[in-house]
């Protein structure tokens, strides 16, 4: 693995002090509409992963040295992450992510790129910072602020879920960093997200090795619109994603 431009794992698991309601209404933010004139770089990036969170691929997103997980997506821009304990994350295209594990829990939940294209928007926006380093090309966009930060979140899981991130989250100066390091063909060599916490950089993940693979779907299920509440129907579901999702791969997702 390619060592991460921001180090070490921070555990959001530290009571501390509790928000505000949100600021920012929570938003799909895979179907927004962005105004991308004179937008330059991160106009450009936005796009690549716009256009990424559509092409079927999988990818391997580290949280630490040895311990990783594997994202497949779609051309709905739906993804699946799976886990070496053989846990998995269902994200829909309508902010709710589906966790499997030895029950099943339904919550607001968003995939990693939707982190980043969010980050990206900001940019846009005017509402995040963002720098090239002249050196290697890295580009680096920074969400500075507690109240900045919680917004984000906001826009992305709700209030209530941002609610209880932020809940655990210590210290007072905070911010989010996303690092992106090209290759020389300027495709994203590795993304990288951290929070900074009082001036202590927190690496929480690294996407790397992105392989394309055959396009996949959730067959005859509809995981929009079912309740999740008969486990025979559940088994079946998850049963079926797994089985279409191995049948699309160029090679297996887990070693």
């Amino acid at each position: 693995m390619r060592k991460p431009v921001l180090t070490s794992i921070l555990c959001l698991a530290v009571l501390c002090l509790t928000l505000s309601a949100c600021s920012v209404p929570a938003v799909n933010p895979r179907n927004e509409l962005v105004n991308l004139e004179g937008s330059g770089v991160a106009g450009e990036l936005y796009v690549y992963v716009d256009s990424l969170m559509r092409t079927p691929h999988y990818s391997v997103t580290y949280t630490s040295d040895k311990e990783y997980y594997l994202t497949a997506y779609n051309t709905s821009g739906e993804c699946v992450a799976e886990y070496a304990d053989d846990r998995l994350s269902v994200y829909l295209t309508n902010g709710t992510g589906v966790h499997i594990t030895n029950g099943i829990v339904v919550r607001p939940d968003v995939d990693n790129l939707v982190y980043v294209k969010t980050a990206l928007r900001w940019v846009i926006e005017g509402k995040a910072d963002f720098i090239t380093a002249s050196d290697d090309g890295q580009h680096l966009i920074i969400i500075e602020s507690r109240d900045a930060a919680y917004d984000f979140y906001c826009e992305l899981l709700g209030g209530d879920e941002a609610g209880d991130v932020f809940d655990n989250v210590p210290g007072q100066d905070v911010s989010l960093l996303f690092a992106f390091v090209p290759d020389p063909n300027g495709d994203v060599w590795f993304i990288d997200y951290a929070i900074e916490l009082d001036s202590v950089v927190n690496s929480m993940w690294v996407i790397v090795d992105k392989t394309p693979m055959d396009d996949w779907n959730f067959g005859e299920y509809d995981w929009y619109e079912y309740n999740f509440e008969d486990p025979d129907i559940n088994t079946k579901m998850v049963a079926v994603l797994r089985d279409n999702i191995v049948a699309s791969l160029i090679v297996d997702m887990l070693p």
